[in-house]
């Protein structure tokens, strides 16, 4: 499944980079919109990357929520610990242009890589394993080339995997800003590339050593001291996931409502208070979305099947068909034809794992759920 998912997001990022170049004018998934749908297909595709982002940056919150309760032994109400993400998230995300963001990039990649390889180092090195329950010799024996998940697991599993590759909206900005997008392609490829090999080399070590009774997330089967280590390296890629998302989420709104006028690009006080409030409103929702989910994995899963399938997946088979479609009188080659089945099969792939997972998800948060209270803000301990 993460082949096939990361070869359908590649595929999505090569399209966004051809579209782009092919209309320049698009600076943002909204801008694709328009020209699939018009301004009704602006105002949705807008509205759907907002949540999104904001989603993921609630996500992100809670996660950073649950690093602060592994590393103190759950020394305080989650509640604070959430509020404590939300205020460094809003500091840094209110600086206004993401250039002035871009250091936080660099620090994420690496502080994700050392975390989970420092993880799969630990687990691999250990003689035992710390996630069971009982401590048996594990290895090889465990390891099963062919799963045979459920229909169910399969599809919870497809959110996760998705939401890991989730950045192809963003991908829209990163060639707008290019100075030369035509190399865009050969950027993109190399980071699909390196990102799908880390996960296969990550996660084929974690199973092997774990097994099936591998923890979610993967931090956690380190065992109770190293899971505190790893949690602590992956601190700052968590929290720094939350203020790139807040950021864009705001900066979109905020120039929805500049639009058009003299106040989007000057220093004025209108400028500001506008900025200020959007960064702020979008804050308050993502705050109120990681209270209401206590399990950072489900929110993760939900994210990924609804908002992660159709921003990164169906669009883009949408965008490619949108250019290609009228050629294929002229062009009758298999390269093409494939390409168009290819494509139908992203749209139609995608809007079942849209609806699919979606449904698991829910499904699976109301089990988990079922005969307990369910207050917004609770305090009970989501590193466990």
């Amino acid at each position: 499944m993460l082949i096939l998912v990361s070869t359908m997001t590649t595929w999505s990022a090569y399209v966004v980079g051809t579209f782009k170049l092919r209309h320049p004018e698009v600076h943002s998934i909204a801008d694709a919109g328009y020209i699939l749908g018009g301004h009704i297909g602006q105002e949705v595709l807008g509205v759907v990357y907002t949540f999104y982002m904001l989603l993921v940056c609630a996500g992100g919150l809670l996660g950073f929520s649950t690093a602060l309760n592994a590393v103190s032994n759950h020394s305080a109400c989650t509640v604070w610990f959430v509020l404590v993400s939300a205020v460094i998230t809003y500091i840094f995300a209110i600086i206004r242009t993401i250039g002035k963001l871009s250091f936080l990039g660099w620090i994420g990649v690496t502080s994700s890589l050392i975390a989970v390889t420092t993880t799969a180092i630990v687990i691999a090195l250990q003689n035992k394993q710390p996630s069971a329950s009982r401590h048996t010799d594990y290895g090889l024996a465990t390891f099963h080339f062919l799963g045979r998940p459920s229909l169910v697991d399969a599809t919870h599993a497809l959110g996760s995997i998705v939401f890991a590759y989730g950045g192809v909206p963003a991908f829209f900005t990163v060639v707008a800003e290019m100075r030369e997008p035509k190399k865009f392609h050969r950027v993109v490829l190399c980071c699909q590339g390196f990102t799908t090999g880390t996960y296969l080399l990550v996660g084929l070590v974690i199973y092997i050593f774990c097994g099936d009774v591998v923890l979610s997330p993967a931090l956690k089967s380190a065992g109770p001291v190293f899971k505190k280590v790893c949690y602590s390296l992956a601190s700052p890629a968590i929290i720094i996931g939350s203020i790139i998302y807040l950021h864009l989420a705001a900066k979109y709104i905020f120039v929805c409502v500049l639009r058009g006028g003299p106040h989007l690009t000057t220093n004025s006080v209108k400028h500001w208070i506008t900025w200020i409030s959007s960064v702020t409103a979008c804050l308050v929702v993502a705050f109120f979305v990681a209270q209401a989910v206590s399990v950072s994995e489900h929110l993760v899963d939900f994210v990924g099947a609804l908002f992660g399938s159709l921003m990164s997946i169906n669009i883009m088979g949408m965008m490619w068909l949108y250019d290609n479609f009228h050629r294929r009188h002229c062009e009758q080659t298999w390269r093409f034809r494939g390409l168009v089945a290819w494509n139908i099969f992203m749209i139609v792939g995608g809007l079942f794992i849209c609806i699919a997972g979606t449904y698991v998800s829910v499904a699976l948060m109301i089990v988990a759920h079922r005969g307990k209270a369910l207050p917004i803000f609770r305090c009970s301990d989501n590193s466990v």
